[in-house]
């Protein structure tokens, strides 16, 4: 009878602890601007090996400045993005336990996505 206590305490203490790291864990925020960029381009973000987490779809760069902003990222993450015409050149940046702070610049025939981290405070919409 005495195992049956010390085995159910020992699955409580195991499951909070379980439960504590999971809620303590933080979240990052990912923020995706748009430079001097002209077309349309699909951006996401996944856990770097293929499960997308956050996905915003094709958007214009015309249409703002920001490609997306993502206040949830895990500790480990790659921010992609590819344009319409030429999905098979997806390019990403892969972060971890970072705020990220990226840029899109160019045309659906030439673009570059890069990491701004020295502008970090200047990526969030006051």
């Amino acid at each position: 009878m005495q195992y049956s206590i010390v085995s159910r305490n020992l699955i409580f203490i195991i499951f909070t602890f379980f439960v504590s790291v999971h809620m303590t864990q933080a979240a990052y925020n990912v923020s995706f601007l748009i430079g001097e960029c002209y077309g349309n381009f699909h951006s996401y973000v996944t856990d770097c090996n293929g499960s997308v987490l956050f996905d915003e779809g094709f958007r214009d760069c015309s249409r703002g400045n920001y490609l997306f902003q993502w206040y949830d990222a895990p500790s480990l993450y790659c921010v992609h993005a590819y344009p319409q015409i030429e999905p098979k050149t997806n390019r990403y940046i892969q972060y971890t336990n970072v705020n990220a702070c990226l840029e899109i610049e160019g045309s659906e025939l030439s673009y570059t996505i890069t990491d701004l981290p020295d502008q970090i405070g200047h990526c969030w919409e006051p």
